[in-house]
């Protein structure tokens, strides 16, 4: 018996060890899969934040540029470009980009002291 286990306790060492390894590797192919299904759903509920935030902003700006005549100020800008910069980063779609452009091609608007 001791023949035997001087003779092949090299291949059984390896075989467990072997064993222990594929384990780990699965587990962290599961938990790295895991995040990047988390990471996408993150990403994809901010995009839609974001084309909601411009949406709004769009209506808002051409419903006061139909009723008044009045188009974006500095600060309203200022904002929607802030906020399509990271709606362009995250690989948005044309629709936000569509809107985005039509609110830029409103007229700038000089603030008034009491809008300050």
């Amino acid at each position: 018996m001791t023949e035997f286990i001087d003779a092949y306790w090299m291949q059984a060492l390896w075989t467990v060890l072997i064993g222990i390894a594929t384990w780990f590797i699965r587990k962290i192919a599961k938990t790295l899969t895991s995040q990047k299904e988390e990471q996408d759903a993150i990403k994809d509920g901010l995009l839609s934040l974001e084309h909601d935030r411009i949406y709004a902003a769009f209506r808002h700006c051409f419903i006061r540029y139909k009723e008044t005549g009045k188009g974006l100020t500095m600060e309203e800008r200022r904002n929607l470009e802030y906020l399509f910069r990271g709606y362009e980063k995250l690989g948005g779609n044309g629709t936000g980009k569509e809107l985005y452009e039509r609110c830029m091609a409103l007229p700038v608007e000089k603030e008034s002291e009491d809008e300050i």
